[in-house]
């Protein structure tokens, strides 16, 4: 059945056309028209502006039967925005194939079709009358949820279809999707589950994906979608920025964007819960539902309130940075300090209209707005920097930033006035230039006090504005103070201050400008000027004050220790000593006045007092104070503990520095001594000192160890105290002496020297805090004839012999009495100690051992002879005095054993190699030049050293030479001068006396043997004229040698036998000449002639030291059968690296 429409006008009016046709009908006749003009169609466009609340303005979804509205306008052309002045009819049509073939898009639904004359605007309604089978012949595009009608507005006198370039310009094109049922499919994309504070705005937008049946989206772009709120929220009506949606407080209608719609935001409400947003279409028989959780923005921990903590009220200069970083102090809901959260800081001007001057560092750009995250129950800022800008007259802009969590409700809330402490406020200024003044005040510029003493008035200092004309004062802005001088400001004062140390602070000027520091005091013991500079970060304004301190010349200004530290006593018992100190005035003197304060300070250990005072005062005079006798400890403070200390400070008005005396209080007498050392068995003969020390030790209850406690020791018999310097505590005597334990508890008394009497001496130690006294017994022996100590004879020490055969010497002893004398009475037992090797006393009954009586100091023991049957090796002898030793002899080390070592060989297994000496020649009455010498080694034993070996040198033909007896090159056991016995060292060398010719030429024989060897010969001649020269002397490692003056270095020559190194021992002469550039002898300048042998290389060498002054001097050796050798010693003329070799 056909229907009519009304045609609604812009104002709201309807008006009444005829009957359009169907979609069967013709379209109508121009000539049936008369109104319409013909000189061309009237541009058709859809009008975007007007829509139904549920219809997209282009595109309708509708079941069979619904009406579907839409609305155009009419222009004088395509590109014209002039609306048409003609009302021709408008003609709205369903076009089958609106591009006038049969592909794509083609029409699969039916709607009537609908004419009236055109107004501004004009709406159409058409009504979904079927939808359509598709053409079996065209491929099936749209999904089959839904047929497809394609409606043009156009004006009667445009000739449609086909719509193409020429006439879609001129017309309106609609869709209509007629849906069989209801059989769109909603689907949540984003926002289900999300969270947000009450009263603000959920961040992520709801939204959901309407698609057909088969999931595609191409069918649902333009549908209608409405969100209801079921709870405490709505819908932000002014923030949507959605063009067709029609939004309510708790509805909203909008249109999916290609199969996504998109809910307006969504503001929580004001309670703590859970609400549901339904979203609903016609064409969907399912809704879904949104799951929102409203939440208190802030847990337990999180961020709440916020004041301000440092940086408040800076000021600075454009284009730096402000000094102090701002922080906020930030605590949770429960007033606690805050573990987690961020606090945003953000800059605002103090007032509408003024200017921001200040932002924060925000990676490489600034902001005025950062956020920072809590750090256990702080936030600082990144720093602010001063900006350049517009300022007031006064020279400066101020700023506020407030600091708050981010949770904080900024949408609701204006920071710059919260009152509810959520929010700090930090002002700063930002100032063009160092434009303010400071001024002190003149009249208390030149103060004057005495050390140790505050100054009258405090000191001030006002800060002015830039202002040209008028300047003004500025409150709360920091002000330095800074003291140079024998004084410092007061910590304890009540007067404010941002920053304090002893010589500078920082305070802030009041309401009136004015900043006042803490008083001033004058430093203990120290006079002079002080001055106080005044300064101001925006100001070149530093005015200064000049006071001073002026100490009296007799008071004492130092304080040092004479006596009466470090003492014990049990409590309420005064110490033993009264506590002394030195006093010295300004001048390092004597102080004669004034006085010095003892004041007891407790500790965690203990306290005490002079019997119940604190501190007690005691008069200077003659450059000593000393303590009340009163001073006393008065409680152990931990009750486990037997003892504590507790300190005294001791100081004059004008100090700098006290001193602090510390005394031990006990509980009682628990102090525990122990001998160590020499409490019995500790005897020595008359005029000597005791061998053993006396040493104590002294532990506490726990037994631990007790140190720096004074330990008395008191002694009574005929011996006296000796102490190597000076006595440690002043009062020591001979018969009493005080000495401090160590670190570990140990006490050693001084020596103790034995009188001329003999008898007991008795040493009692005790302590203050000791439970008993502790007594050392010693004993001053009688004087003695009798053998006490030995001492072994060298020569008769590590003989050798072959097994059977006798040793060359007795083994014989020095004997010595108690008084060191040589004993005159009593026995020495010699003991034989065998091992691989075996020997005996032969004309001893027991032939392991000897007792001979002492002769005149000495024993000699019976002849010892190595066993017949001993292996090769040693055996040991130990001789100590038979009555008087009470010891282990082979394992003691004292004076009273002496210890032989006797050598044993079953063959002859030492051979004596010739190392230097053999065919030299000399002159008559002259010596030869160098010593014989044989080494000794063991064949048996891979040719090893035989040390110690003792050899005889036995000149053949004594009528031609002798032995030098006063060689000092070497040691004779015993000989004469034609035969002598020398010990080898450890290497088995043994070196003979130098030899002298006598007058008479020839050759000379010298046999050379042990007891173990068979021996070697040298041969020497004696010449009547010059020797021959067998040797030469070479410079060695150059001719020349560069020393820097005073210095040392070293000159070297080689000497050479027929072309090789000459042998070790041959003696040559060095000589320097001239005198006065170098000597042999370091500060001895006349050493200037040496005696040198040579090395085992055949090379001389010898130090020599340099002069102050620049020059050459020569170096000579010579050598009675060789040509001189020379060296030259060049002094100051190179560096060190050009220095000849040194050793």
């Amino acid at each position: 059945m056909k229907q009519k429409h009304p045609t609604a006008s812009p104002e709201g009016n309807a008006t009444r056309a005829g009957a359009p046709p169907s979609s069967t009908d013709a379209p109508p006749n121009p000539a049936d028209l008369a109104d319409t003009p013909l000189s061309g169609p009237v541009c058709v466009r859809v009008d975007w502006t007007l829509h139904e609340a549920d219809q997209h303005p282009e595109i309708q979804d509708a079941f069979v039967g619904d009406s579907a509205s839409f609305w155009v306008r009419g222009y004088t052309g395509p590109t014209s925005r002039t609306p048409a002045e003609t009302t021709p009819p408008i003609l709205w049509e369903p076009l089958t194939r609106p591009f006038g073939n049969a592909v794509y898009p083609l029409s699969t639904a039916t709607v009537t079709s609908y004419y009236a004359t055109l107004a501004q605007p004009q709406s159409g309604v058409v009504t979904a009358e079927s939808v359509s089978d598709p053409d079996p012949t065209v491929p099936v595009v749209d999904p089959p949820d839904y047929g497809v009608a394609y409606v043009v507005a156009h004006d009667v006198a445009l000739e449609v279809p086909p719509l193409d370039a020429n006439t879609l310009p001129y017309a309106g094109l609609f869709k209509v999707r007629v849906w069989k049922a209801p059989t769109a499919v909603l689907s949540a994309r984003t926002g289900d589950g999300s969270s947000a504070a009450f009263d603000r705005y959920f961040q992520t937008p709801l939204s959901v994906k309407i698609a057909d049946s088969t999931g595609t989206t191409q069918g649902t772009h333009g549908m209608a979608v409405r969100f209801d709120i079921i709870g405490d929220a709505t819908f932000d009506q002014a923030g949507s920025n959605q063009r067709f949606a029609t939004i309510g407080p708790t509805s909203a209608q909008v249109f999916s964007e290609y199969g996504t719609a998109y809910a307006p935001r969504i503001k929580a409400g004001s309670k703590v819960g859970t609400i549901q947003v339904r979203a609903s279409s016609r064409f969907a028989a399912q809704q879904f539902h949104f799951i929102l959780h409203v939440v208190d923005p802030q847990g337990p921990a999180d961020a709440a309130y916020v004041a301000t903590h440092e940086g408040d009220y800076q000021d600075q200069l454009a284009g730096s940075k402000f000094a102090t970083p701002l922080q906020a102090k930030v605590d949770n809901k429960l007033k606690n300090p805050a573990a987690t959260g961020n606090i945003v800081f953000t800059v605002y001007p103090v007032a509408d209209g003024q200017s921001i001057a200040a932002s924060f560092d925000s990676g490489e750009t600034t902001s005025v707005s950062i956020s920072v995250p809590v750090d256990e129950g702080y936030a600082t800022a990144t720093p602010l920097n001063a900006l350049s800008g517009t300022v007031s007259l006064s020279g400066y802009v101020t700023n506020l930033v407030c600091a708050y969590a981010d949770t904080y409700d900024t949408q609701n809330n204006d920071p710059r006035t919260d009152d509810t402490g959520q929010v700090a406020r930090f002002t700063e200024r930002v100032w063009s230039g160092k434009i303010a003044s400071v001024v002190r005040d003149d009249g208390k510029n030149g103060q004057t006090t005495a050390p140790g003493q505050f100054f009258a008035n405090r000191l001030t200092g006002t800060v002015l504005d830039g202002a040209w004309k008028q300047p003004q004062p500025v409150d709360r802005i920091r002000v330095a103070f800074a003291l140079q001088g024998p004084g410092q400001f007061d910590g304890n004062d009540d007067v404010p201050v941002e920053q304090w140390a002893p010589d500078h602070v920082v305070v802030l000027t009041d309401a009136h400008g004015v900043a006042t520091a803490p008083r001033i005091q004058a430093l203990r013991g120290q006079g002079g000027s002080i001055v106080v500079t005044l300064s101001c970060p925006v100001s070149n304004s530093t005015p200064a004050y000049t006071i001073a301190s002026v100490i009296p010349p007799d008071e004492g200004v130092s304080v040092g220790l004479r006596s009466g530290d470090l003492q014990d006593q049990v409590v309420h018992v005064a110490f033993a000593n009264p506590m002394t100190v030195a006093v010295k005035n300004a001048k390092g003197e004597n102080a004669t006045s004034g006085q010095v304060t003892f004041t007891c300070r407790a500790t965690n250990d203990a306290t005490g007092s002079f019997n119940g005072a604190a501190s007690a005062n005691a008069p200077v005079a003659d450059g000593s104070a000393i303590a009340p006798a009163t001073l006393q400890g008065d409680d152990v403070v931990q009750k486990t503990a037997s003892y504590g200390y507790f300190e005294i400070a001791a100081a004059t008005d004008h100090t700098t520095q006290p001193y602090v005396f510390r005394q031990r209080v006990w509980r009682s007498k628990h102090a525990i001594l122990k001998a160590v050392s020499g409490a019995t068995n500790n005897r020595t003969k008359p005029g000597e000192f005791f061998p053993l020390p006396l040493i104590l030790h002294v532990v506490g209850p726990d037994n631990e160890d007790i140190e720096d406690l004074l330990v008395t020791f008191t002694l009574q018999g005929p011996a006296e105290f000796v102490y190597e310097l000076r006595p440690e505590q002043t009062g020591d005597t001979s018969t009493s002496a005080t000495v401090r334990t160590d670190g570990v508890g140990l006490a050693n008394a001084p020596r103790i020297k034995a009188g001329a009497d003999n008898g007991p001496v008795v040493v009692t130690a005790n302590a203050t805090v000791a439970q008993d006294a502790l007594p050392f017994n010693l004993t001053v022996l009688p004087p003695s004839t009798a053998a006490f100590s030995v001492y072994a004879d060298p020569a008769t020490d590590c003989q050798d012999t072959m097994a059977g055969g006798t040793y060359a010497a007795p083994l014989s002893v020095s004997v010595k009495n108690t008084a060191g004398a040589d004993a005159t009475t009593g026995t020495v037992t010699f003991k034989i100690y065998n091992s691989a090797a075996l020997g005996g006393f032969a004309n001893e009954t027991d032939g392991t051992q000897c007792v001979v009586p002492v002769d005149n100091g000495r024993a000699t023991a019976t002849d010892l002879k190595a066993a017949t049957n001993s292996a090769t090796g040693s055996f040991s002898v130990v001789a100590y005095p038979t009555s008087t030793f009470f010891g282990d002899p082979p394992t003691d080390t004292s004076d009273q054993t002496a210890h032989f070592t006797e050598r044993v060989w079953d063959k002859q297994y030492v051979a004596l190699a010739k190392t230097a000496g053999d065919d030299q020649h000399t002159t008559t009455n002259q010596s030869f030049p160098g010593h014989l010498a044989v080494k000794a080694t063991d064949t048996h034993n891979n040719n090893a050293f035989v040390p110690e070996y003792l050899v005889t040198f036995v000149i053949a033909s004594p009528e031609l030479a002798a032995f030098d007896l006063s060689d000092p090159d070497v040691m004779i056991v015993s000989g004469d001068n034609h035969t002598v016995i020398v010990r080898g060292n450890e290497n088995g060398d043994a070196i003979a006396p130098r030899i002298v010719a006598n007058a008479s030429t020839g050759v000379v024989q010298v046999q050379a043997c042990g007891k173990a060897d068979p021996g070697t010969d040298f041969k020497l001649t004696i010449d009547s004229g010059a020797l021959p020269r067998i040797y030469t002397l070479e410079p060695t490692p150059a001719a020349d040698v560069v020393a820097d003056p005073d210095d040392m270095d070293f000159t070297q020559f080689l000497l050479k036998k027929n072309g090789a190194a000459a042998p070790a021992g041959v003696d040559v002469t060095l000589t320097i000449t001239p005198a006065g550039l170098a000597s042999f002898k370091m500060n001895d300048p006349g050493v200037l002639s040496v005696l040198a042998k040579t090395d085992d290389r055949g090379q001389v060498a010898h130090a020599i030291w340099t002069g102050d002054n620049a020059g050459t001097a020569t170096v000579t050796a010579t050598q009675p059968q060789s040509a001189d050798g020379v060296q030259r010693i060049i002094i100051g003329a190179g560096s060190a690296s050009a220095r000849g070799a040194k050793a």
